[in-house]
């Protein structure tokens, strides 16, 4: 069984509590509080605790609503402060003159900027363009290049084979008897020359 101590105190707890959150809020309205983040639902004034102010979390919903018995009336008077704090928070509307200028302003802010990104597009798809040219021209130089070398290569295999030949040969030659002519002198006159 509940204690009706119990609830009797939970009741006015809840009272309590309704009734400080109308008076923070009527207070909110009235200037007082300018640094308060008020809630902007029924959901978040039942959730709301500011330890400062006193404020703690109603835990039960079904006593938190405007067709309460009880507390409906309040409830409906803290829903009815919320709508006005929501019209204060919005800024001020501008004048239709004003707001035209402003919306053509940024229109050709945006025209400018569309332009100006359309003008870069076609700018660098033409120095991507350019360096794709430059890069096959790249391309089929070092092809080119490879084939010289591969060339230059095998011409030179072919010099190096040829000295090989030749070294050979001379090999030979410089292994063959020496001529029966050792010696040739070569001068004026005849053999009784001085």
């Amino acid at each position: 069984m509940t204690n009706p101590t119990s609830n009797a105190e939970k009741a006015k707890k809840l009272a309590e509590q309704v009734e400080l959150r109308l008076k923070v809020l009527n207070e909110k309205l009235e200037g007082e509080h300018p640094e308060l983040e008020t809630p902007t639902s029924l959901t978040q004034v039942r959730n709301w605790i500011d330890d400062e102010l006193g404020i703690k979390k109603i835990g039960s919903p079904s006593s938190f609503v405007m067709s309460h018995q009880e507390h409906g009336r309040k409830v409906t008077k803290i829903a009815k402060c919320l709508e006005t704090l929501k019209k204060q928070k919005k800024p001020p509307k501008k004048p239709r003159e004003q707001k035209l200028t402003e919306l053509k302003a940024k229109n050709k802010e945006l025209n400018e900027s569309l332009t100006n990104a359309a003008n870069k597009y076609v700018q660098y798809s033409q120095e991507t363009k350019r360096l794709k040219e430059e890069l096959l021209l790249s391309k089929s130089k070092a092809e080119g290049l490879t084939e010289e070398l591969e060339e230059t290569a095998e011409e030179l295999r072919m010099m190096r084979d040829e000295v090989i030949l030749l070294r050979k040969k001379l090999a030979q030659y410089e292994t063959n008897k020496a001529s029966k002519v050792t010696k040739v002198e070569f001068g004026k006159g005849g053999n009784n020359a001085n």
